[in-house]
C-alpha cells in the first residue's frame, strides 16, 4: 500500500514521518501548500501545468493577515483554487522551494515522476489530506470534495484508494474517528494550535495525539 499526502500543509509530512507511515524520499505535496481543489485539477490535468511558466508566479502572500505577516513564495495560479471559500490559504504554493532554479525545478519534475508512478502502478493507495482550520471552515464541503475525490482517483486510476482526512478543534485532548461514506475522519481536539505563527506548524505538541491517531490508523489500513 502506498502512503501519499496530498495536502493541505506540511504538518502531516512531518508527523507521518515520525509514525513511519511514509518513509523513504520526500513526495510531491509533502512540503507544499496546496488545496484538495488544486489537486484534483493537477491530476485531472496529468500534471501538465505544475511547472508552466505562464502560470509560475513569486508572491508576497498574506499567510497571517491579521498579525500582517507575509511571505514572498512561488505558486502556480492555475492550481491556486478555492472553489466554494473554505480553504484559509487557497493556494498552490512551492513553499520550500524560495530559490526556484533548474535544480529546485528538477526536483519537483522527480517528485511529480514519482507520484505518477504510484498513482497509476498495480499498489493501492492511502491518501492523507489535512483539512486546516479557518474562517470559512466547512466540515460538510471538505467531506463532500474528499468523497468525490475518491471516486475521481478511482475512476481514473482503475485501483482503490483511501481518504484519510485529518481535521483539528480547540479542546481538551482526543482524536476520534469515524467513517463518512467513504472517507476516514480522524479529528483532533487540542488546547494547541496548529495553525497559528508559534512554531507549532508540525502540530509536534500533539505528537501524543499523533501515537493515538497511529494505533486508530492500523486498525483500518
Amino acid at each position: 500500500m502506498h502512503n501519499l499526502i496530498i495536502g493541505e500543509t506540511c504538518l502531516l509530512s512531518y508527523q507521518l514521518r515520525r509514525l513511519n507511515i511514509t518513509e523513504g524520499k520526500n513526495e510531491l505535496f509533502d512540503n507544499m501548500l496546496a488545496t484538495i481543489d488544486g489537486v484534483y485539477d493537477l491530476l485531472n490535468d496529468n500534471f501538465s501545468n505544475i511547472l508552466n511558466d505562464e502560470y509560475l508566479e513569486f508572491i508576497n502572500y498574506p499567510y497571517y493577515p491579521d498579525h500582517g505577516i507575509s511571505h514572498s513564495k512561488w505558486i502556480n495560479k492555475k492550481y491556486s483554487i478555492d472553489k466554494d471559500n473554505i480553504f484559509s490559504w487557497p493556494v498552490f504554493s512551492f513553499f520550500h522551494y524560495d530559490a526556484f532554479n533548474q535544480e529546485q525545478k528538477d526536483s519537483i519534475i522527480r517528485k511529480t515522476s514519482r507520484l505518477k508512478t504510484k498513482l497509476e502502478d498495480d499498489e493501492n493507495v492511502n491518501l492523507f489530506y489535512y483539512y486546516r482550520e479557518g474562517k470559512n471552515y466547512n466540515l460538510e464541503k471538505i467531506m463532500e470534495k474528499c468523497n468525490n475525490f475518491k471516486k475521481f482517483v478511482t475512476y481514473k486510476y482503475k485501483k482503490h484508494f483511501n481518504i484519510i482526512l485529518v481535521t483539528k478543534d480547540t479542546g481538551c485532548k482526543r482524536v476520534i474517528y469515524k467513517k463518512i461514506d467513504d472517507v476516514h475522519h480522524f479529528n483532533f481536539t487540542s488546547p494547541f494550535s496548529w495553525i497559528g505563527i508559534d512554531d507549532n506548524w508540525d502540530g509536534h505538541r500533539d505528537n501524543d495525539l499523533f501515537d493515538i491517531f497511529k494505533e486508530q490508523y492500523n486498525k483500518i489500513s
